[in-house]
């Protein structure tokens, strides 16, 4: 095992090639090129599928001398990209090496420092996402130091490693959402990443293959890329619920993770939100059984903290109670005669205890939870044809749960009102579109009663009467078959949108999308606007993830191991400040608001600023350069809660600050 070397001739042929051998056999997967002993001629390093690496020093006519291997940190058939750089930044290249991984194993980066002589040493390890494949190496900051990119096969994602010096990069990598890779996931092809100032702003962006093209990741500033946050978690990601878990008031994740293959365990984890769209990922693993079918949450031991509850293919419901800090109890399962196509969870007697819902074939099963870590039942009720999915939620404002089930075979749903004892009325159907497999709720006409969306060949909304009944379906078209519907008022309007998913999962080469059904107030909507969402995107969480008063979408993405946070990017952040908190009565005070995008590169927010008093209002002003004072001298004696109010624009929501407390003496 070797490499060869054709040299030119100068007018576009080349001499006959010459190969050189690798005695230590570290040769036969990628290599890379530069000169590691500042002698003014370029070397070789190559590496082998076994996991190993060499220098080849050059003699400068086109033959090497063979150095002494190292081990790079990879198993068999695991070699990635090659790069030689200047990490260290003492004027030796040094070499960067990613390895896949493999099942279970996400892969690394491994960066050995140059000794100058062409030998290696200081192994250290920092972690990409799932199956670094392509590695490049440039200043994406801005700070003089190179940092790396890393492209991830597994997860559909890119990295950034920003470089604190000395060998040393962030310990917290910026993953980027990217669509499904150019790559074969057992034998990756290196070489297709390539970083370059492709908009002439003098920031190095980055370009990566995707069989739906070339993607370009635009850098915004400070190694930041104008691309979707990813959170790398495992392997096939699937259905999530929004929660939080450890009491900090921001919100949490969980996240089922389904196991691939016949001997594959599924696993649930629970992902901690800091408040600024990121997460810290801790895997629970389920016993046993493929993989996980079903997520439901709920306070399953009645103490009101958030639980969660999955199904196992053939092993029932297994569910685990919260102490309120994120620590999860396992509890005895809750064994289901049959396969579940969905399952839900709710307290269908008001006792403080979370029960279940259960499809079984054309039927629901309610089971009572008995507060003993048993449930009693099943209590059976008839259902449409061939039920995909169940909704429980109050859908006539009695306080009482309801049930709302989307009928496939029969093109309707089925709506069982909640007695508030357990029991529920016989249902009821109603048309509801072609092929329906999934429910939302929402006001759509803002006339406070409860409507349906509804998700099958294409979206129908079912205008809610008040009292449980539903008018006939209005249809929108989706784009494709939509397998799972969130609601959300993404801009801050009182008006409420639709996301649709829709995903091929016969043909994974075809990067999907989100799609954005922006609603007019009136129960009507307008054309869906698509948003890429990596390559299979499944399921989808809605909620303000980065806390900057806009509601954020967090997605799922089947056939990788990463879940992709896509910002709103109508969010702000207002921060208001005042001059003194103190002050005489009649003296001057002066408050100032600054507006800033919680997005960058998304613009800069203009627009008009209410200062108000409690509801009163001070003063409206305009932001110049996203800032907007006032100041006045007519407060009276007592304490005034002074708030600023931004009244959003065509390009940002509407945002209100935090109170400050004013005291005049």
């Amino acid at each position: 095992m070797g490499f060869t070397v054709l040299l030119g001739t100068g007018n576009g042929s080349f001499h006959a090639p010459v190969m050189t051998t690798a005695l230590n056999g570290a040769a036969g997967g990628p290599l890379v090129v530069g000169d590691l002993n500042n002698d003014g001629h370029l070397d070789v390093v190559s590496t082998s599928t076994g996991g190993f690496a060499e220098a080849f020093l050059g003699n400068g006519n086109g033959t090497f001398r063979e150095q002494t291997f190292i081990y790079d940190g990879g198993g068999a058939d695991s070699e990635g990209q090659p790069v030689l750089a200047d990490i260290y930044g003492n004027g030796k290249l040094d070499l960067v090496v990613g390895n896949y991984g493999f099942m279970g194993f996400p892969g690394n980066v491994t960066l050995f420092e140059g000794n100058g002589d062409g030998t290696f040493s200081n192994p250290t390890y920092y972690n990409a996402g799932f199956f670094p494949v392509w590695l490049a190496a440039a200043d994406m900051n801005g700070d003089g130091k190179q940092d790396l990119v890393a492209g991830n096969a597994y997860s559909n994602s890119l990295t950034v490693l920003l470089n604190k010096g000395n060998g040393v990069f962030a310990a917290s990598p910026n993953n980027y959402l990217t669509g499904f890779l150019e790559t074969d996931l057992q034998t990756p092809t290196p070489g297709l990443l390539s970083i370059g100032d492709f908009n002439g702003d003098g920031k190095p962006d980055v370009a990566v293959a995707a069989k739906s093209g070339v993607n370009i990741l635009m850098n915004i500033g400070g190694g930041v890329l104008h691309a979707p946050a990813s959170v790398e978690i495992g392997q096939y990601t699937g259905q999530m619920f929004a929660a939080n878990f450890n009491g900090d008031g921001h919100l949490d994740l969980a996240v089922e993770t389904v196991g691939n293959e016949a001997a594959s365990v599924g696993s649930v984890a629970a992902l901690f939100g800091d408040g600024k769209g990121d997460f810290n990922v801790v895997t629970r693993e389920s016993p046993e059984g493929p993989g996980v079918s079903v997520l439901a949450g709920g306070s399953f031991n009645g103490n009101g903290k958030p639980g969660i509850a999955v199904y196992q293919f053939g092993d029932g419901v297994e569910i685990t109670y919260n102490d309120g800090h994120g620590n999860f109890t396992t509890e005895p399962t809750l064994e289901i005669p049959n396969q579940p196509n969905y399952l839900c969870a709710g307290d269908f007697n008001r006792d403080g205890y979370s029960d279940f819902a259960v499809l079984d074939g054309d039927e629901v099963d309610i089971y009572l939870n008995q507060h003993n870590a048993t449930y009693s039942g099943p209590v059976t009720y008839n259902l449409g044809s061939n039920p995909f999915f169940i909704l429980c939620h109050d859908v006539n404002k009695d306080g009482r749960i309801d049930l709302v089930t989307a009928n496939n075979g029969s093109n309707n749903v089925s709506v069982l009102l909640g007695n508030g004892n357990s029991t529920f009325e016989n249902a009821k159907e109603y048309p509801a579109g072609s092929k329906p497999n999934v429910v939302a709720f929402g006001d759509f006409n803002r006339d406070g009663n409860i409507d349906l969306a509804v998700g099958g060949n294409n979206v129908s909304i079912l205008l809610g009467r008040g009292d449980g009944t539903f008018h006939a379906p209005a249809t929108y078209n989706a784009n494709g078959r939509v397998t799972y519907l969130a609601q959300g008022d993404f801009r801050s309007n009182g008006i409420e949108d639709i996301l649709a998913v829709n995903t091929d999962f016969v043909d994974s080469a075809f990067t999907e999308n989100i799609f954005l059904l922006e609603g007019k107030g009136d129960g009507s909507f307008a054309a869906p606007v698509a948003y890429g969402a990596g390559a299979d995107p499944y399921w989808v969480s809605v909620g303000d993830f980065n806390e900057d008063g806009a509601p954020d979408v967090m997605v799922s993405d089947y056939y990788s191991s990463a879940l992709s946070l896509l910002l709103n990017q109508r969010g702000s952040r207002i921060a208001l400040k005042s001059s003194a908190t103190i002050v005489k009565a009649g003296k001057s005070i002066t408050f100032t608001a600054t507006l800033s995008p919680s997005v960058p590169g998304s613009g800069e927010p203009t627009g008009a600023v209410t200062f108000k008093d409690g509801a009163r209002i001070l003063k409206t002003g305009t932001l110049a350069n996203g800032k907007a004072a006032f100041t006045t001298a007519s407060l009276g004696k007592g304490t005034h809660d002074i708030t600023a109010s931004y009244a959003g624009s065509a390009s940002f929501n509407p945002h209100v600050s935090a109170l400050i407390a004013v005291k005049v003496d």
